[in-house]
């Protein structure tokens, strides 16, 4: 099939690699191609990890990366350890803390090698030119373009206000600092610093062997909106920065290992958090959602990227295993073919399928431990949901047989007229 995907980020490429390696047509638009240096740590799970060793990039974010040997909460100050926690490491795969950004190139590589097509969105003239502009025909549409998704709002115009991104009333500073492990800061954890009645959190994180990633949260009164503040990208004037953040560092009185790192701070991103409720679907003909533009997480938890990479993984699957005709070819600015709305509505099914077949009693460490493709395949077993899918075939091939007679009819209409001329 012929598939089409917006957003280069990490759901994006994600699901684009693993359409490719299964034949699929893929091409990738993204607003920006070759600026990498955006975001700051990640901490990858088993969830993610799973992902990345079926599409072999485990290797290279094992090189990259650090691993996490703990999680720690303590008060803003670090002087008094609220909870401890070791890190699960199950089936051979173990947590990683890693730069947004190296995980970005990995993926970025991986696509080069397999030849997928990447082109900007830059030249667009507006936001719904990609929805409009003619194209090579596609099958499916995949809008992976984030929390502030345009594909989103393309395809789902008259969203309630609650199903749409809103500022959470938190903005953070993102940093990334060189540092010397033995020196500055030990541990290879990840360290929370929080005092909730102040609105105010800090966080430590080795994600490379001479690299850490710090940040200050802080709760804003008011509108946080500014978008300004949610584009990834770094301050510009970054000794300004740097020493605005170690006056407030210095209020704060976090650990005294986060001065000398601010004042190392290679870059600092401002992040403004949003919020978003779940939609009341994730796919509208044959475009379908996915990542943070159907399912945005707060940074707080640890599993955007993690559901990202599994969320664009199961994605794939389903592709996979979707009856599809090539001889029926939609195209995304009518959206004429169902296959997508199938795919949507049994990925909307995923987590609820999960739960139905564990008996719904999953706690968060046996989530983690489900393989997305496991659950695909049992949920491809299932009669009803096979049934389901044959009756889309049939529908497929009854569409495309109506098209051909249509096409026919008018080809004989036109050579009557021309006799007759």
């Amino acid at each position: 099939m012929k598939v089409l995907i917006v957003g280069g980020g990490i759901a994006g490429p994600t699901v684009a690699l693993a359409l490719k390696r299964s034949g699929h047509d893929v091409e990738l638009f993204d607003r920006e191609l070759d600026n990498l240096d955006v975001g700051a740590g990640l901490t990858i799970k088993e969830n993610g990890l799973r992902v990345l060793r079926r599409l072999g990039l485990l290797p290279a974010v094992l090189a990259h990366g650090i691993p996490c040997d703990r999680f720690e909460m303590a008060n803003l100050a670090g002087s008094e350890l609220y909870a401890r926690y070791p890190v699960s490491n199950r089936d051979g795969l173990v947590t990683v803390n890693i730069l947004r950004s190296t995980l970005c190139r990995i993926l970025a590589e991986a696509l080069a090698a397999e030849g997928v097509r990447r082109a900007t969105t830059r030249g667009w003239a507006s936001r719904r030119t990609f929805a409009t502009a003619p194209s090579p025909p596609a099958d499916i549409l995949i809008g992976a373009d984030g929390v502030h998704s345009s594909v989103r709002s393309i395809l789902f115009p008259d969203l309630p206000a609650r199903a749409r991104p809103v500022p959470a009333g938190i903005v953070g500073y993102l940093g990334v600092s060189d540092y010397d492990p033995c020196v500055e800061w030990p541990s290879r954890g990840l360290h929370y610093f929080s005092d909730n009645a102040a609105g105010r959190c800090a966080m430590l994180m080795p994600v490379a062997a001479s690299e850490i990633h710090w940040a200050l949260y802080e709760t804003k009164p008011g509108d946080s909106s500014d978008i300004a503040l949610d584009r990834w990208q770094p301050f510009y004037n970054l000794a300004a920065e740097r020493a605005r953040l170690c006056g407030l560092a210095d209020r704060w009185a976090v650990p005294a290992a986060f001065a000398p790192l601010i004042v190392a701070a290679k870059r600092i991103i401002p992040l403004s958090v949003h919020d978003l409720d779940p939609l009341p679907r994730w796919h509208l003909r044959n475009c379908v959602l996915v990542g943070d533009a159907k399912q945005a997480l707060l940074p707080f938890i640890g599993q955007g990227s993690n559901v990202a990479l599994e969320d664009a993984d199961v994605l794939a699957a389903l592709i996979d295993r979707v009856p599809h005709d090539p001889q029926h070819r939609g195209r995304m600015q009518y959206a004429g073919s169902p296959v997508a709305s199938k795919i949507g509505h049994v990925a909307m099914r995923f987590f609820a399928m999960v739960a139905s077949l564990t008996g719904g009693n999953l706690n968060s460490e046996e989530i983690l431990a489900y393989d997305g493709h496991e659950v695909v395949e049992r949920m491809m077993r299932r009669k009803d949901v096979a049934d389901k899918l044959g009756v889309v075939s049939a529908a497929i091939r009854r569409m495309s047989e109506k098209s051909k007679k249509k096409k026919n009819k008018k080809k004989g209409q036109v050579a009557e007229e021309s006799v007759g001329a």
